[in-house]
């Protein structure tokens, strides 16, 4: 057996260097769910899984289902932005723009200088037709993250 093959029959076998690979990198949504749940059920305290289990939830189309796991990680830390800020995301993908506005002004109220829940506010307010106030989340997002080229590319002049 050459190296290359040793190398690679040890990384399926006892843990070479692929252990951790997350499904969710190699695109492998329909992976990734149980292995979440299962570090779920070891280690119920600890958000990632939770976080991680709804965007793959997300990334399927399971909206419902995302928000339920991202409100779960809020049950183990109220003041997580990425959550709040995946709550809103599955939110406007479901359409309650609404609500998606008010999960994005409660991650600003907690991190008022998060460039992603300002460009995501602008989002959802120019999807509710509120441009103006798009235009201001938007510019507040790059003062935020001056190289923010999302929000940038919102307040760009058309040709």
């Amino acid at each position: 057996m050459d190296s290359r093959s040793t190398q690679n029959h040890r990384s399926k076998t006892s843990g070479g260097p692929n252990v951790g690979i997350n499904p969710l990198d190699l695109r492998q949504y329909d992976l990734a769910p149980a292995g979440y749940e299962t570090a779920i059920a070891l280690a119920p305290d600890y958000i990632l899984p939770c976080v991680n289990l709804g965007v793959t939830l997300s990334l399927m189309g399971h909206f419902s289902e995302a928000l339920a796991h991202y409100r779960n990680g809020l049950k183990i830390d109220p003041n997580d932005i990425k959550s709040i800020i995946y709550i809103g995301n599955a939110l406007q993908f479901k359409g309650d723009y609404k609500a998606a506005v008010e999960s994005y002004r409660n991650a600003i109220a907690l991190a008022p200088d998060c460039a992603e829940a300002h460009n995501n506010l602008g989002n959802a307010l120019e999807n509710q037709g509120n441009l103006q106030a798009a235009v201001t989340s938007y510019t507040q997002a790059l003062v935020c993250e001056p190289k923010a080229a999302r929000s940038n590319m919102f307040l760009k002049e058309p040709d």
